[in-house]
């Protein structure tokens, strides 16, 4: 009986000593688990609410920045409604430099971005000028385009030889007088960008 009573106690122990693993321990190593992956999701969720942070104030100071050059960026926008005043001056442009064009303009391209009314958005709309003169008049006529108030992105030139037929036969060929330089037809494709009326 002596032999045994070192036996119990020692069975009792590692019994009491389970319990306690499996009853309180085991427990307490789930919650701790459980609340470090919590910190862990809220640590995550607070680094990006302090990049946005950042972001806002990085925003805000490019905006402050930028905000002096707004009246410049607006009145590069033509305003739908006011598509005669902007023929006008393209053809003023030509007539300036002694070309002979022909317009394509459609405002009513709908290149807006999807889900909002096209009414209510600014838009893209391609321009598309025919012209007819000398490569010397072409330079003075792109120059005219980059002087006028309204931003023209010119996407693209194509330059082909034109008979004279097409413009005028007016050239009689002497010796004393120096033949006209070369005619081009010419194709130049733009970018215009409108605003909505108010």
């Amino acid at each position: 009986m002596f032999h045994l009573r070192p036996f119990i106690i020692t069975v009792t122990s590692l019994l009491i000593a389970t319990m306690i693993g499996v009853l309180v321990i085991i427990p307490a190593i789930r919650d701790i688990r459980t609340l470090n992956e919590r910190i862990h999701t809220q640590r995550k969720a607070l680094e990006i609410l302090y990049q946005r942070g950042q972001n806002i104030r990085t925003s805000s100071t490019e905006y402050e920045n930028v905000k002096k050059d707004i009246p410049l960026i607006t009145s590069s926008f033509l305003t739908l409604g006011d598509e005669l005043e902007f023929i006008t001056a393209l053809e003023a442009a030509a007539s300036t430099v002694g070309m002979q064009q022909v317009i394509n303009l459609d405002t009513s391209q709908h290149l807006t971005s999807e889900g909002s009314p096209a009414e209510s958005q600014s838009r893209r709309v391609l321009l598309r000028l025919d012209l007819e003169g000398s490569f010397s008049q072409l330079l003075l006529y792109v120059r005219e385009l980059e002087a006028m108030h309204p931003y023209v992105n010119i996407l693209s030139i194509y330059a082909t030889h034109a008979s004279r037929s097409t413009l005028s036969n007016t050239f009689s060929p002497d010796e004393r007088t120096v033949p006209p330089a070369p005619l081009l037809k010419i194709s130049l494709t733009a970018a215009t960008y409108w605003r909505p009326s108010r």
